[in-house]
């Protein structure tokens, strides 16, 4: 299928271009375009180049009930990745106002890469997606704040207990050794002593969820923490120190200002007026920790305080959305 972009974007070179027109050419797209931090003002000069689109199935895919697909491509050498959404997938988180989906919809025009008149008509209704009742931006805003403090102390804690196992011990079993009193004395979060019962008693440590057997010697312990403690990557050791994911956080003070200019001016504007302080708390260029979470805390309540005093629909609705898409297929 041939793909008629609209404009040739300076942050794309032609080799990027090239490689989209294959990927594309198997989809009928009536919507592409520039997502991630080259979207949001947060890009830097390392960023690769994030690309959104939705394509319409076609009536047999509907029918056979092949019309939910979504397709993720990559290109490492060129810098450039692409998720390519069926129509069908996209109305269904709309229905749960997604943020992915809102920041297509109010996507500008110097971003936008292909469109089409049947995305056209689905942006005139982008409004049915705004309400009281905006689970997905909602729930994203509570994830990001809040999973990776989690991740943080469940790093610590595995630290903690690592750097407390004594080498001497490596060929002793778990039973035999101070660990089971050390969990027990250092009341951690997420590592506890449990005895699971079936046909007879098993003693274990459980650590963040994963259960080691007491009769494990103590160096098959110390080898699986430490794979877990890899696992848990490099920027949870980054953020250790001072309790911060800079990542999950900017995305989460993100959203919040995307929210709060919804409810304000039922719309949002690229890039994001803020774009600088949210690159600053990405980088971890801001420090204080209480400042990034205050500000968190601070956002959120004022958007639901804004939320509730608006004149919003409780939940989110786009039958009207749906009504004007049906005549492309089945009129």
């Amino acid at each position: 299928m041939q793909i008629n972009f609209i404009t040739k974007n300076k942050l794309l070179t032609e080799e990027q271009y090239q490689w989209l027109t294959e990927v594309l050419s198997d989809f009928d797209c009536i919507f592409v375009s520039i997502h991630g931090s080259h979207l949001y003002g947060l890009n830097r000069e390392e960023s690769d180049i994030d690309i959104k689109a939705i394509y319409a199935p076609t009536r047999s895919e509907i029918l056979m009930g092949e019309a939910n697909k979504t397709h993720n491509k990559k290109n490492d050498d060129l810098n450039i990745e692409i998720e390519i959404k069926s129509l069908s997938s996209f109305l269904k988180s709309a229905k749960s106002s997604d943020t992915n989906c809102i920041d297509l919809l109010h996507t500008p025009s110097n971003l936008t890469l292909l469109t089409s008149l049947m995305w056209n008509t689905i942006k005139s209704h982008r409004s049915d997606m705004y309400a009281k009742n905006m689970r997905g931006i909602l729930g994203y805003i509570k994830t990001h704040s809040n999973k990776y403090n989690n991740k943080i102390d469940r790093y610590n804690e595995m630290v903690d207990l690592v750097g407390r196992i004594d080498d001497k011990q490596a060929n002793i079993k778990i039973k035999d050794t101070y660990i089971p009193k050390i969990v027990e004395a250092r009341k951690y979060k997420y590592i506890k002593n449990v005895v699971v019962k079936s046909d007879h008693e098993q003693h274990y440590v459980e650590v963040c969820g994963k259960k080691y057997i007491l009769s494990w010697e103590t160096k098959l312990l110390k080898d699986a923490l430490h794979n877990e403690i890899k696992r848990y990557g490099k920027r949870t050791h980054a953020g250790s120190g001072n309790g911060m994911d800079t990542k999950s956080l900017s995305h989460a003070l993100r959203v919040l200002n995307q929210l709060k200019q919804i409810i304000t001016e039922r719309d949002i504007t690229f890039p994001l007026p803020n774009a600088e302080y949210l690159l600053k708390v990405k980088l971890g260029q801001v420090i204080d920790i209480e400042e990034v979470m205050t500000t968190i805390h601070n956002e959120y309540e004022e958007c639901i305080c804004l939320i509730e005093e608006s004149d919003l629909p409780e939940d989110v609705d786009i039958s009207p959305m749906l009504i004007a898409l049906s005549k492309y297929y089945f009129k």
